[in-house]
C-alpha cells in the first residue's frame, strides 16, 4: 500500500499500519510532517504521539452522525449518532480503527482523524503543558471510567493555542 492524499506542504512519508504491528515503533521511526494510517482493527496497545504527525484511522473524514444533514437541532443530532457499542457502526458500516489503550499526546501539531478511542483506563491523555495546534476530529472518545475522563491542564503561564476538536463523540462513561 502507499501514501497519497494528505498534506502537500512537505514530502512527508506515509506509514501504513495494521493491528498486528506496534504503533509506538512506527511513531518512533516517523519524522515531523509524516502521516501514519492505521487500518481498521482493534489495537490493544497504548502509545505516545511525540512528533508533529498526522494519524488517520479507517474512518478518517467520516462523520460519526448518521446523516449530519439536520440544522440547528441538537436533539436530532444526538439521536443520529451511532454510538460505538460495537464495530462498524458508522454510516456505510465501515469497521473502526479501535485503540483499546491510551493515546498520549506529547507534541505540538498532532492530528488524529477517524478513530475509536475506547478504553476503560482512559483513552486520551496529555504529556506536557504547552501543546499547540492539536486537531482531533471524526472520532469516538468513549468507554472510560469517570475518573479517567479526558483532561488537559495548561498551567505553565503560556496559553496553548490552535486546538480544533470537531465532529467527535466524547462521553459514554463506563462503570
Amino acid at each position: 500500500s502507499g501514501g497519497g492524499g494528505g498534506s502537500s506542504s512537505s514530502s512527508g512519508s506515509t506509514y501504513v499500519v495494521n493491528a498486528a504491528m506496534n504503533v509506538q515503533t512506527v511513531i518512533n521511526s516517523a519524522s515531523d510532517g509524516d502521516t501514519i494510517a492505521l487500518a481498521a482493527g482493534r489495537y490493544d496497545q497504548s502509545f505516545t504521539v511525540n512528533k508533529d504527525i498526522t494519524l488517520v484511522g479507517a474512518n478518517f473524514g467520516k462523520a460519526i452522525s448518521a446523516d449530519g444533514s439536520d440544522t440547528g437541532s441538537k436533539v436530532d443530532q444526538v439521536s443520529e449518532v451511532a454510538f460505538d457499542i460495537s464495530d462498524a457502526q458508522r454510516t456505510g458500516g465501515s469497521n473502526e480503527t479501535w485503540i483499546n489503550g491510551t493515546v498520549t499526546i506529547a507534541s505540538d501539531g498532532v492530528t488524529m482523524d477517524g478513530f475509536r478511542l475506547h478504553s476503560y483506563n482512559g483513552p486520551l491523555e496529555f504529556s506536557g503543558t504547552d501543546i499547540d495546534n492539536l486537531v482531533i476530529q471524526n472520532s469516538y472518545i468513549t468507554g472510560f471510567a469517570g475518573g479517567n475522563s479526558v483532561r488537559y491542564t495548561d498551567n505553565d503561564g503560556t496559553a496553548s493555542t490552535g486546538w480544533s476538536i470537531n465532529n467527535n463523540l466524547i462521553g459514554g462513561v463506563a462503570g
